[in-house]
């Protein structure tokens, strides 16, 4: 890939993604039963509920107007970098934003965990998340976000699964370390997992602190939902009330394994098996 250049891609692929659609993709080839909800919007939209009705993924889509955006990724074949093309979403009224709230308080039952995963559409504020929430205040809160979520992070939730630039953003910390003690001095959260590539994961919960080395893999396809993929996999083992240590640990090894294939957040479970026994673990 030569930026500023013209560059002609031998391969596309077009299909339903964004983080919550990652997320439950993958919780659903492992075993787990997701609902994902969504704001939609336009011909795109259309195209990804039907994506989601091919992958039989439960899903609340509400319709708003505008067009949803589309996210181009462009991952070069020698080097395996990518880059994103991302375009800007339509806003979400406050009409959408009560129509999805009505739909999500019949599914409350049902529900163990609620994931708030990636980048809210303009519209989406605070009062929003307090009420998505209060209908949940009984389950477990997971959040994989890191624009627009310092409010919710402060009034409290369960588990965060950020990477390293996120917890930067979030904090102003130059360091990992000194990152996860200015988030905790900041925000109310049981459970912190902070990821940085092919490089050390850490985990805090309580007393302990724990660091991850990853082993190195040899030949890197697409890392694009690797991190979509830990999340879905550390709330699925957490759910079936597996310890966090070990929990991130799998999620680690799954999210690897995601990145030696071409299609993103898909994964070779034996592999993944074979990773996670070469996972170290150091208590801090």
């Amino acid at each position: 890939f030569n930026p500023y250049k013209v560059n002609r891609a031998f391969k596309s692929e077009v299909s339903a993604s964004g983080k919550g659609i990652n997320f439950t993709g993958v919780f659903q080839r492992i075993g787990g039963n997701p609902l994902v909800a969504q704001f939609v919007a336009g011909e795109t939209g259309n195209k990804i509920t039907e994506g989601l009705a091919r992958c039989s993924l439960a899903n609340i889509s509400t319709e708003t107007a505008g067009v949803t955006r589309v996210c181009s990724t462009i991952v070069c074949h020698e080097s395996g970098q990518m880059t994103e093309l991302i375009e800007s979403a339509p806003p979400v009224s406050k009409r959408d934003m009560n129509e999805m709230l009505v739909t999500l308080t019949k599914s409350v039952q049902d529900i163990a965990c609620i994931a708030i995963c990636g980048t809210f559409p303009d519209g989406v504020d605070n009062k929003f998340l307090e009420k998505v929430i209060e209908l949940y205040e009984k389950k477990i809160i997971f959040v994989d976000a890191c624009r627009g979520i310092s409010d919710l992070l402060k009034s409290g939730v369960d588990v965060v699964k950020i990477n390293m630039e996120e917890l930067f953003s979030l904090t102003g910390a130059e360091s990992i370390v000194i990152g996860i003690e200015i988030f905790y001095a900041k925000y109310k959260v049981d459970i912190l997992a902070v990821t940085d590539g092919p490089s050390d994961a850490y985990l805090k919960c309580g007393n302990r602190f724990v660091s991850y080395q990853i082993p190195r893999q040899q030949k890197v396809v697409n890392t694009l939902g690797a991190g979509d993929t830990a999340s879905a996999v550390f709330v699925k083992e957490l759910t079936a009330g597996v310890d966090c240590v070990q929990a991130f640990k799998k999620a680690l090894s799954c999210s690897t394994a995601s990145c030696l294939t071409a299609i993103p957040t898909e994964f070779d479970m034996d592999i993944a098996r074979k990773i996670y026994d070469r996972i170290e673990i150091k208590y801090e």
